[in-house]
Parts: structure tokens; sequence; C-alpha cells
């Protein structure tokens, strides 16, 4: 399956786990990675599995991931299988009843990211994950690279 793993990273958390998904797919040579900067919009179609990942600032993708989405052409998205994921806070977890109010309000990267691409995508397979940080700008929680293998491992089986 040609996989295309497209991500954005503010502090490299982000980066860490599109490469510890890249590094779990076993068909090196059918997958490219690349930071959502350096995309050719106009291979999309040849891949049958698109993978997007962002951090969450302010609540939702980045504006680098969201443009991108934005410029998907809805032709080459058709039947595609999307997975999309990102990296945020567990707010649920922290002393903060403002940020556990506003993700409630507002979500996370992966809700504005499926929002935007589902209107585009129509008949796409999706599927969605969220890996932990522990502070706003990082680390990854130890368990989070181990989680991103379990997820492409589903993704692959699923697919």
């Amino acid at each position: 399956m040609k996989t295309l793993i497209v991500y954005d990273s503010y502090f490299g958390n982000t980066e860490k786990i599109a490469k510890e998904i890249f590094n779990t797919i076993p068909e090196k040579k059918d997958t490219v990675i690349v930071k959502v900067d350096g995309v050719d919009k106009t291979d999309i179609e040849s891949f049958d599995l698109l993978i997007v990942g962002s951090p969450t600032r302010a609540f939702k993708m980045t504006k680098k991931i969201s443009d991108f989405l934005k410029s998907l052409d809805e032709k080459k998205l058709r039947n595609k299988k999307i997975a999309l994921f990102d990296t945020r806070m567990n707010v649920e977890k922290m002393d903060s009843k403002f940020l556990k109010f506003m993700s409630k309000r507002f979500g996370f990267a992966v809700d504005s990211m499926t929002k935007k691409i589902e209107k585009k995508a129509k008949n796409a397979i999706f599927e969605e994950k969220w890996f932990y940080v522990k502070d706003s700008e990082g680390p990854l929680l130890e368990t989070e690279l181990e989680n991103a293998r379990e997820w492409v491992e589903k993704i692959l089986k699923k697919f």
C-alpha cells in the first residue's frame, strides 16, 4: 500500500510521532514522509493511504496543515484511506477548568482536520488518533511512541 505521511510540528513532538509511524510501516519503498512545507500536492492521488498529523495549537490544527487540507483536490481524495492524528495535552488530567471548557467547546487539531477533510473526501475511510504531551511544548508521554506503533499496525490490518 502506497502511503504518504504529511505532518507539521512546532516543538518536535508531532514529528517524532510521524517518524515512528514511518518506521513502523514495513513497505518503506512505498512510503513517503514529508513535513507539510515540502509536500507535492500533485502526487496525492498516487497514494492509497494519506496520514496527516498536526500539533494542537489554540485548539485546532496548524495553519499550514489547514492550508494543505484546503488545497487538496476533492477528486483525488475519493475513496482514499485517510488517517489523522494530533499531539495535545491531556486537559482532563490538568487542574484547569478554563482549558477543559475550551477543549470541549473547540476541540483539538484532529477534530478540525476531520471537519475540513470530510467535506472533500467523499467515501473515504477515516481513522483518528491523538497522542499526549506532558506540557504545551512536550515532551511526549513515555507511552506515546508505542501507542503510535500500535495505531499504525491497526490501520494496516484494517485497510
